[in-house]
Parts: structure tokens; C-alpha cells; sequence
């Protein structure tokens, strides 16, 4: 549902809906340079290095909600045949003016992490920034390790990242603000301990044209922790064996709470 109104001094457009990213995805990488660095860059070594540990020739790879394309650009750049795939078309749009501008050519879909197809396997899948955890039931997480296997080759590599429950007691708590001379992001952050849900609600003011209004938007982003057992079982059940569970902080640099997230290494069945 949306709703436009204008004033003066704002142009307002409510937009709700869950984990759509149709605003967010303007400003996203923007965001992200507020934080301290963008996720992606901050995984990308970690990523490498699993792939010179497990000496697997990775030729073809997707990027599972790939965002705004960075981790698939940085791949791209190594040589390896990218697919991306998200289900907002605001951060697909991102992500292919990034690539073009990068002079790749990276195919980039608009398709359901729980119910993906690819034409043909891959070697390599990849989900970063706790792009699981905006599945909302078991069910749903079930379906989207159901999908990587279908579309992985046996012995291929699934490497992804969740957050940890530290992760939703100390950071999707309380109230956050971001300033930027484009924009500023409110974050308004809960975490309920007894249905394990987290919900941040964005309220996005972004300068319109580059001129003196400002357009509002409000969306809202939920997420889910899953206890390890839950991952490990449904690991099992699409037929992946883990290599590999660390726990760890990208961001101890700006935060020093101890781990926020989980980086996880299967591999497809043979």
C-alpha cells in the first residue's frame, strides 16, 4: 500500500510492506559507508580465503540476495561467471547500474531465495549479510537450503552468514539515526526473545531532486534468529554436509560486543 502527500517542505510517500527494500535500496550503499564499510567488502576476504583452504575451482557462482551487487562485482572481477538474484527490484536496479558502470556483464534476476531455478548448477552459492534470517519460519528456511541444493553441483559450496542472538539482544534494540547530506535514516529496533523475531522499522527522509524537499518513506524489515540445531538440521535434510561454523564480528572495528554472526561453509552431498 502506498500514499503520497505533499507540504512545503516535504514530499511524503509511506510505503508499507515487509522487507521489500523498495526505499532502502536508494540509499543503501550510502548507508553502509556511514557504518564504517560496506559488508561485503568486509566478507570478501573471509570468502576468499575458504575457497584457497578447500581448493575447490569455482567457475560459476550465484550471489543469493545479492543487494546492490558488491559481492557479485567483486567476484565478477576475479573471473569467475556471476549470477545475482534478489527479490527487490529496487536493489536489482542498483546492482546492474554498478555493474554496467564496472563494465561487467553480470546477469542479475529478480527471483525468491526460497524457490530459485537456475538453467544450469553452479559450483558456488553464496547468501551474505543476514540474508537468511529475513526467512520468518523454519518452513521457509527449509525451502531456500532445499533450493541451493537443487541448483548446486555435487560437491559444490553453499557459504553464507546469519546473525548470532547476541547479534538481535545488543544491536536490533533501541532506536538509531543516520545523517547524511542526501538523507537521514531513522532505524527504530525491536527483538522479541519469545518468538525469536526482530522487526526494524526505517523512516527514510531523502532529499527529492537534489533540491529543498525531502521525500518520506517508511518500511518495515523483520528478521528471525535460528538457533544453530535449527540450521544444522536443515542443512541435513537438503543433503549438505558442514566443513565449517565460526562464529565471529566484521564490524569489531565500530563494535566491540564480541560475535554478531555466524559464517557457515557447506558443501552439496556427492
Amino acid at each position: 500500500m502506498a500514499m503520497t502527500t505533499c507540504n512545503s517542505l516535504f514530499a511524503i510517500r509511506l510505503y508499507r510492506a515487509v522487507n521489500s527494500y523498495r526505499y532502502l535500496s536508494q540509499i543503501y550503499d550510502q548507508w553502509e559507508k556511514l557504518m564504517g564499510a560496506s559488508f561485503s567488502m568486509l566478507i570478501f576476504p573471509k570468502l576468499q580465503q575458504v575457497l584457497e583452504r578447500t581448493h575447490r575451482p569455482i567457475q560459476k557462482m550465484v550471489d543469493l540476495a545479492c543487494g546492490t551487487g558488491t559481492m557479485a562485482i567483486a567476484m565478477a572481477k576475479m573471473g569467475v561467471e556471476v549470477i545475482g538474484i534478489d527479490l527487490s527490484e529496487g536493489m536489482l536496479e542498483k546492482a546492474r547500474a554498478k555493474a554496467k558502470k564496472a563494465g561487467l556483464s553480470i546477469p542479475f534476476f529478480c527471483q525468491d531465495m526460497r524457490s530459485f531455478s537456475l538453467t544450469e548448477k553452479v559450483d558456488l552459492i553464496t547468501s551474505f549479510y543476514d540474508s537468511l534470517n529475513h526467512l520468518l519460519t523454519p518452513e521457509d528456511l527449509q525451502q531456500a537450503f532445499d533450493a541451493v541444493a537443487r541448483n548446486l553441483n555435487p560437491g559444490g559450496l553453499f557459504i553464507f552468514d546469519v546473525n548470532n542472538k547476541n547479534c538481535f539482544e545488543k544491536l536490533w534494540q533501541g532506536t538509531s539515526v543516520f545523517h547524511h547530506e542526501e538523507f537521514t535514516l531513522i532505524l527504530e529496533n525491536t527483538f522479541d526473545e519469545k518468538s525469536l523475531r526482530a522487526q526494524s522499522l526505517s523512516t527514510i527522509f531523502r532529499r527529492k531532486d537534489k533540491g529543498p524537499l525531502f521525500e518520506k518513506a517508511i518500511e518495515l524489515c523483520e528478521e528471525r534468529y535460528y538457533p544453530d540445531e535449527v540450521i544444522y538440521n536443515g542443512l541435513n535434510v537438503a543433503g549438505f554436509n558442514v566443513l565449517e561454523k565460526e562464529d565471529f564480528n566484521p564490524f569489531w572495528e565500530i563494535i566491540s560486543i564480541g560475535p554478531v554472526k555466524e559464517f557457515w561453509v557447506c558443501e552439496k552431498q556427492r
